[in-house]
């Protein structure tokens, strides 16, 4: 593995959809959707807490959301995965395998190998064209995602606070899932290899972000603790951890949700820590 050599998060632009003030931002608020009624209230305090600091001491403010299982239902990466090898658009693969089981028996092992695997048997394919089956592929995808987190995406720009989107699955796919919320490519922190003359190798790029990764990469790439979280697995828990403010969990199964009440628990701390916020969204 080898740290690749990209701008710091702090030198990225600031963008329209971060600038406060402007038409949609004094009314921006969050419809009550399928929010719990506690949930919607707390998020829109933070809200308005937000509205109110917006640029008072012009400190950067950032979101971090992971992607498969929080803004969406279903694992992107893995049902890509599935189309390239059906498609045999995996140049350097060899058929005779099925490529998901071997997925599924690395990740049994250890997941951050399985998730790095899904991007390192793209190796040969051109980039290029990686991007447009990418882009295709997320234009059928796209009915997974969750109404209520594209929304909340949207609130938290319209406030100007960076969101990033902190995902296991490869790259190129999350970017295009990105554009889609408003989040601009530099702002997606995902597994990737390193190119070479516009063709992937199988040469992954730290930190690989899964589990620790996660925190790594925050920490490495944006360079500040974010103020909000949200994720939706223990591999998120690293990344949650970071939140400063809120850390919501979205649809955390019984391991989870005993690992939230034993680890982080709901006795209020003196001084007053990290809001966590549990969500059940169901697929519809």
């Amino acid at each position: 593995l080898e740290r690749e050599g990209q701008a710091s998060a702090a030198v990225v632009p600031m963008r329209a959809g971060d600038t406060v003030g402007d038409a949609n931002t004094a009314g921006a608020s969050l419809a009550p959707g399928r929010w719990s009624a506690s949930n919607l209230e707390q998020l829109r305090a933070f809200a308005a807490t937000e509205r109110q600091r917006a640029g008072d001491d012009g400190s950067r403010r950032v979101a971090v959301f992971d992607a498969d299982g929080t803004l969406w239902h279903e694992d992107i990466g893995e049902a890509f995965l599935k189309r390239l090898f059906a498609e045999r658009q995996l140049v350097d693969y060899d058929y005779r395998r099925d490529v998901f089981a071997e997925y599924e028996a690395r990740c049994a092992v250890d997941t951050t190998a399985g998730y790095g695997f899904c991007a390192q048997v793209m190796a040969g394919m051109d980039e290029r064209r990686l991007d447009q089956l990418a882009a295709a592929f997320y234009a059928e995808f796209r009915e997974h995602r969750i109404p209520e987190m594209s929304e909340l995406v949207r609130l938290l720009r319209a406030l100007g606070i960076e969101v990033w989107i902190v995902s296991a699955s490869n790259r190129w796919l999350v970017r295009q899932s990105a554009a889609d919320y408003g989040v601009p490519p530099e702002r997606v922190l995902a597994i990737h290899t390193r190119v070479v003359d516009g063709r992937l190798t199988d040469e992954l790029i730290e930190p690989v972000t899964n589990l620790a990764g996660k925190a790594q990469a925050i920490e490495h790439w944006i360079g500040v603790d974010p103020l909000f979280a949200a994720g939706n697995s223990a591999n998120d828990w690293q990344m949650l951890e970071r939140a400063t403010t809120i850390r919501l969990v979205i649809n955390p199964n019984a391991t989870l949700r005993e690992r939230i009440e034993s680890e982080w628990g709901r006795a209020p701390a003196s001084p007053p820590g990290p809001r966590v916020l549990t969500q059940d969204f169901a697929a519809e």
